[in-house]
């Protein structure tokens, strides 16, 4: 299973939060700790790791806080895990062959650089703008139906 870190996880969370207020709007970290129910030194420890990595800003001050340094339409999920994991690859031969160390005998080594990056440019497409939208719930696709109740 691939999965993102917990303060990953919680980055994503909080930069949705920031979104949903505006790119101009700036929020004390007790403010997001509140609003996304995450704990406020775990807030903390990713709003600095997300200004060290560009996403967020700064202000000192009684009216200060952080915001998103960018428009939320151009913030992508690829960049909040590039952000706080580093970048993203599904395995260690997913880059560089030599990585693998059974790569003489493997097929699939030249494919997984194509599948790395299928997967970045699936998370490319996705923002925080459409993060802070409210979820579209699925709607299972109805089964068909047959002449007299048969199928």
């Amino acid at each position: 299973m691939l999965r993102i870190g917990k303060l990953t996880d919680y980055a994503i969370v909080i930069l949705a939060h920031l979104a949903r207020r505006g790119r101009v709007c700036v929020s004390p970290a007790s403010e997001v700790a509140a609003g996304t129910g995450i704990p406020q030194p775990t807030v903390a420890k990713v709003l600095k790791q997300l200004v060290q990595s560009g996403l967020v800003v700064s202000s000192r001050g009684a009216r200060g806080g952080y915001g998103l340094a960018r428009d939320p339409a151009r913030i992508t999920v690829i960049e909040v895990i590039d952000a706080m994991e580093g970048p993203l690859t599904l395995t260690d031969s997913a880059g560089d062959a030599a990585a693998c160390a059974d790569h003489a005998r493997c097929g699939v080594v030249g494919h997984w650089p194509r599948i790395n990056h299928a997967v970045r440019q699936g998370l490319a497409a996705v923002t925080l703008l459409d993060l802070a939208a409210p979820a579209q719930p699925r709607v299972a696709a109805a089964a068909p139906r047959l002449a007299h109740g048969v199928r």
